[in-house]
């Protein structure tokens, strides 16, 4: 029987430390894509004249473990993921009726001066179950399209792994019917040059959450020994389908009033909520201020249909070494990422 791609699964542990796999996984989860195992090697040869034009020699030059995940965002695993993008969380009780505890948390994620390392299994087929160990996210991406459910991309960097197992451990059920985030009366708004947003109509975007992580590879070593975060960016992509031309304006200009073009930078901000498909209190939120968008001016169409101008930029600034460049709020029914 063929290996069968559209049975699979990926499990997500955080460990304590950089060289302790965790034992089992805290959360399961269904996949729309990618390679959650991700191992590769390079083979080089070395160059020695022998008395014929072909190589005489190969060697294993490195290996590469980089898993890569994409799905759904399902309420309760996305603190994992958003814990191991971010690197900082705060979590508080929802409080119910009078001082009695509603049954929900607010996580609030916002960037850390470290990142964890995580284990991540998955299983490809029936049989067909990986494990990869040390691994830092390098980056995460949220995709909000249409009327589609909010979709999420998870790319990885680890130290060590192991492929043959005969099941991923534990007992803990997929998080795939339980719902997860949509766009369906999802709140949008932004403000090109201002830090506060104005509701807009939008018809995608894009977050994005950047470490730039690089693995470093020891003597005797072909896999990496240890893997370093580097700059944090937090990326934004809008395309807006506008009335006029004022946010473009503002953006280029740097005032609603102003006609002449500046060239000076200005910062704008954006605001977005997403809802549960099941749970209206089961919410995420992104928000960031400090934007340095960039925009084209929108092209003619002769045939018609509605213009649309896409406001994007690759680094949300701070403006205190305290500040985080994104704060991300996911309200569910986990008491702690911890």
């Amino acid at each position: 029987m063929a290996l069968n791609p559209s049975i699979g699964l990926a499990a997500i542990a955080k460990q304590k430390d950089r060289d302790t796999p965790a034992t089992a996984p805290t959360f399961m989860h269904g996949l729309t894509g990618g390679s959650p195992f991700g191992v590769s090697r390079s083979i080089a040869t070395t160059d020695v004249t022998c008395g014929s034009r072909a190589p005489s020699d190969a060697r294993v030059d490195s290996i590469e473990v980089t898993p890569k995940i994409e799905s759904l965002c399902y309420p309760d695993v996305l603190g994992m993921y958003l814990l191991a993008a971010c690197g900082n969380v705060k979590t508080t009780p929802v409080s119910g009726k009078g001082d009695a505890a509603s049954g929900y948390y607010t996580h609030v994620f916002t960037m850390g001066s470290a990142l964890d390392y995580f284990t991540i299994w998955s299983q490809i087929g029936m049989d067909g179950f990986t494990r990869a160990d040390g691994c830092k996210c390098d980056e995460l991406t949220f995709t909000a399209t249409g009327n589609e459910h909010l979709a999420m991309s998870a790319s990885w960097q680890g130290i060590d792994g192991e492929v043959g197992l005969t099941s991923i451990p534990g007992n803990v059920q997929a998080s795939c019917f339980g719902g997860k985030y949509t766009t369906t009366d999802c709140d949008f708004k932004i403000d090109a040059s201002g830090s506060t947003p104005a509701a807009a109509l939008v018809s995608e975007a894009t977050f994005t959450i950047k470490n730039n992580v690089s693995g470093l590879r020891s003597l005797g070593r072909a896999t990496s020994r240890e893997i370093a975060e580097g700059k944090c960016q937090f990326g934004v992509n809008v395309t807006t389908i506008p009335e006029n031309l004022k946010e473009y304006q503002k953006l280029i200009t740097g005032s609603a009033t102003s006609t002449k073009i500046s060239g000076k930078v200005v910062f704008g901000s954006v605001y977005a909520k997403f809802f549960h498909t099941d749970d209206p209190k089961q919410t995420l939120e992104f928000s960031a201020n400090h934007l340095p968008f960039t925009a084209d001016f929108p092209e003619l169409d002769p045939s018609g249909n509605e213009a649309s101008i896409q406001f994007s930029t690759d680094n949300a600034i701070v403006s205190g070494a305290s500040e985080s460049p994104m704060t991300i709020t996911l309200t569910n029914k986990v008491a702690s990422y911890k």
